[in-house]
């Protein structure tokens, strides 16, 4: 599974992808509506479910079309971490409860391709198992990405973008994308298969 976001959306992806005591953040609404409606984009979500009975990207969408509707019957204004909270509610059983968790860490410098390729290859591999995240033309992406429970992994590694962060309950690593991707095809691949076995 995999999921691609606007760097400004980083806080309700760690909302969602965070344990259950994890308050919500506050947020404007219409931040909050670029937000769902890129969840409902078809290029932002890849999932070896795509095109089945189980598809996990229509999934997805049809809950962040239906929360897009409910955000629209609110009052205007600024919206409190309960009404955050109460419009992504549905979403978080998508986002939630997966073995590892991997974000991909983009190069300021050096063009994207290989982070989304690698993105893709990932998020195609978890077979349901894991979710892969990357944010889209990250610019300087350290700001929004403290909500994410690993970071501070990030932050104490010497590895630089473009790197990968893993992350699984209480442990985490950084690895730069080339380690990461491997020589003779993904480590991520491997990876995977251990934890089906588990």
């Amino acid at each position: 599974m995999g999921a691609s976001f606007r760097i400004e959306h980083a806080n309700f992806v760690a909302y969602l992808t965070s344990d259950r005591q994890t308050r919500a953040p506050s947020a404007d609404p219409g931040e909050l509506d670029s937000f769902l409606e890129g969840l409902n984009n078809p290029h932002s979500l890849v999932s070896s479910t795509k095109g089945r009975p189980n598809d996990w990207c229509q999934a997805v969408g049809g809950v962040a079309n239906e929360r897009r509707n409910a955000l629209r019957a609110k009052k205007p204004g600024s919206l409190e971490s309960a009404d955050v909270k109460a419009i992504l509610a549905p979403l978080r059983e998508y986002f939630r409860d997966y073995h590892l968790y991997c974000l991909i860490i983009p190069s300021q410098l050096d063009g994207e391709e290989e982070s989304f390729t690698f993105f893709l290859e990932s998020a195609l591999s978890t077979k349901g198992r894991g979710l892969v995240l990357v944010p889209e033309n990250a610019g300087d992406f350290v700001e929004y990405l403290n909500p994410f429970p690993a970071i501070a992994e990030l932050a104490d590694s010497l590895v630089a973008p473009p790197a990968v962060l893993f992350w699984s309950g209480t442990a985490s690593c950084v690895l730069p994308l080339n380690e990461a991707n491997g020589s003779t095809g993904t480590c991520l691949s491997k990876l995977w298969r251990n934890i089906r076995q588990r």
